[in-house]
This record gives C-alpha cells, structure tokens and sequence, in this order.
C-alpha cells in the first residue's frame, strides 16, 4: 500500500496523543516553493484546480482571512519518498491549467489548507488570471492584504509535524481528512 494512498481510518480512531506526539513545538514561516499536496486529498481528488481559483478570487476580494487560515499543517517529507511525491505533484500540476506551477524544491506535504495554500501560490506564479480569462483580470492581492504579503515573501504560517509521522499513515491522513470534513 503506498503511503499516499492508506487506508482511512474512521474519524472517531485518530488518537490525539499520536498526533501530538509528532508536532513539532511552534509555528514558522514556510515558503511556499517547499509544499506540496498530498495526491490522496480529498479522497483521491488531489487539490481541485477550480476550488482554487474559487478561493484565489475570494483572496482577491477580502484579503487574507486570519479567522480561516491560522495556520497550515505540514509534514517534511522523508528522502525515501520525495521523488515519488515530487513527480506526482508534477503531473498533478502540469495536467490542469488552473493549477500553479510546479516546484521542484518541495519538501513538506500539506495534511491541511491544501486549496488555500495553492491559491496562494497562483498569487505567487504572478501573471495569472482568474480561470485563466484576461476579462477575470489578473491575480493580485490586495495592497491591504497583510498576511497575503507576508505569505508571498516568507511563506505560509505552520505547524510542522517530523517527517516520522509517516510511520503513523492512516493516523496521519485521517487527521487531514478531519480538516476537510469538519473544519470547513
């Protein structure tokens, strides 16, 4: 069974203390050049290039929302799998037009904010239009979007969970599955 792809544990089975037991103290600044998505998200769905630019425009709109975003999850990567989840991030990237460009410097895997974060980086790419339509103008944030400026320059605000997460699979993506389910 590929570790991107377990078996789903029942949402009542994730042990907070496994969790726990991962998370790395505090919060930092990730680039978003460093994350990708996890190809099992949303139950084999990947990141939903449409929903992306869904909440690219919301960005757009009202800037970044702090009471929604907070804080992203990620896992680093162990070196026995980068090239397997760099590759699938590639083609998941490359095959729709909405998607942001690929980056081959991608260490961490997103288990929450997969669509935020992706939208972000459209913000990032620079260039882009909404739904790739010139009439939908061009993706920018707004010159009051704090946190928006500060996601471009430093990255995404994290919480970072040691790469030996991956040890705990149906733990680990059933808590992403739990932030797709319950805290949207």
């Amino acid at each position: 069974m590929s570790v991107f792809l377990p078996r789903m544990l029942a949402e009542e089975q994730i042990c907070q203390e496994i969790v726990d037991k991962y998370r790395v103290p505090g919060l930092v600044r990730v680039p978003l050049d460093q994350i990708g998505c996890w190809p099992g998200n949303r139950r084999m769905c990947g990141c939903n290039p449409h929903h992306v630019h869904e909440l690219a425009a919301d960005i757009m709109s009202n800037g970044t929302s702090l009471s929604r975003y907070d804080s992203v999850d990620l896992v680093k990567i162990p070196a026995a799998f980068l090239e397997d989840f760099r590759d699938s991030n590639k083609a998941m990237c490359d095959s729709a037009d909405y998607m942001p460009l690929f980056n081959a410097d991608m260490v961490y895997v997103l288990l929450t904010k997969t669509h935020f974060t992706f939208a972000h980086k459209l913000f990032r790419d620079g260039g882009r239009t909404l739904f790739n339509l010139p009439a939908m103008g061009e993706i920018k944030l707004l010159p009051c979007d704090r946190e928006g400026h500060m996601i471009q320059e430093q990255g995404v605000l994290a919480s970072i969970f040691d790469e030996d997460f991956f040890r705990e699979p149906e733990a680990m993506w059933s808590y992403a599955l739990q932030d797709n389910i319950f805290r949207h």
